[in-house]
């Protein structure tokens, strides 16, 4: 009798175990998934996040950089524990980029699939240009540029970043090739060319090195100043070349003006440094891209320039002025 009992005991547990199981197996992952917040998906979002993070790091690697050259250089251990943080950082920066990269090369890829199978769309022109004074200053302002017709003088809006690759460029826009470039500009390259084209600038060409033509234009000549600097600094000064230990002494900067295109998505026409996000090239590979371009002996090189780190401002978050006057 005790037996049965027994028997019957291990009947119930087993299938009370059975119950639980199949509790644990069909029930529970369907009351979790329903339960879970929804995933942010929005790649608005995450592309501002992302541009956010890059502009932190390059914030903190700067910080760390000066730490380097001012008060570890009788601490052999401590200066390189912070130059390898500062290249782990730099190494992160460089990753965000690659993803970016990527991403954006197949969004171009998926555009250009779409705009083939649609043949009637034609193009609707430029974004005009405002034609009455007081309007198109304010159009300038609201660019982040200012013009003294009068002085000659266009003044730019920007700040100092930090490139974990050599320098390429010298300005680009939020968004573009920050990290082989000096500076970020908060202006579109559209709205720089009118500026300068409305102080009677001339405007060239980008060089084509498939028919052997250099580039033309404008010579310019391009210095930036801040609010604690005793006075402006020539652009070339901040431009340090590996290979010859110096920074760059002569230069020629060109207002070349790059051309239009027709854009993937929309049909319409615009303007290519608008697309490429690109203000200012320092080596040739960037100068189609961008409204005004270096013509140097080294700009072909895209593997000698880096920042001075002497004529650097102290407070490396204070906004720059990049200031543009005919050469003399």
């Amino acid at each position: 009798m005790q037996k049965n009992w027994l028997g019957i005991v291990v009947v119930v547990m087993a299938a009370e175990l059975a119950a639980l199981i199949m509790f644990l197996v069909f029930w529970l992952p369907k009351k979790i998934e329903s339960n879970r917040p929804p995933q942010v998906t929005a790649n608005a979002d995450v592309k501002s996040e992302l541009v956010a993070l890059k502009n932190e790091l390059g914030k903190v690697t700067f910080k760390l950089d000066r730490m380097a050259q001012k008060g570890t250089k009788g601490d052999p251990k401590l200066y390189a524990k912070i130059k390898q943080l500062s290249q782990n950082i730099d190494d992160i920066g460089s990753q965000i980029y690659d993803f970016e990269s990527t991403n954006q090369k197949n969004l171009m890829m998926m555009q250009k699939n779409i705009m083939r199978r649609l043949a009637t769309i034609s193009p609707s022109g430029a974004s005009l240009v405002p034609t009455d004074p007081e309007k198109f200053k304010t159009w300038l302002a609201e660019g982040g540029i200012t013009i003294d017709k009068k002085a000659g003088t266009l003044h730019m809006k920007g700040r100092l970043v930090n490139p974990s690759r050599p320098l390429e460029l010298i300005a680009a826009t939020a968004g573009g090739p920050l990290h082989e470039t000096l500076l970020e500009t908060f202006c579109r390259p559209s709205v720089l060319r009118a500026g300068l084209l409305a102080l009677g600038f001339r405007e060239g060409d980008p060089a084509d090195y498939r028919k052997g033509t250099p580039p033309t234009g404008e010579k310019l000549n391009i210095s930036l100043t801040w609010k604690d600097a005793k006075s402006p600094v020539n652009l070339e000064e901040f431009l340090w070349n590996d290979r010859a230990k110096k920074h760059m002494t002569t230069a020629e900067w060109l207002f070349t003006g790059s051309s239009w295109d027709s854009s993937f998505l929309t049909g319409e026409d615009v303007y290519i440094p608008d697309e490429a996000r690109v203000v200012i090239a320092l080596t040739d590979n960037f100068g189609h891209l961008a409204v005004i371009t270096c013509n140097h002996e080294d700009s072909h090189n895209e593997m000698i320039w880096s920042i001075n780190p002497k004529v650097l401002p102290e407070d490396l978050e204070t906004e720059v002025s990049i200031v543009i006057s005919a050469a003399k």
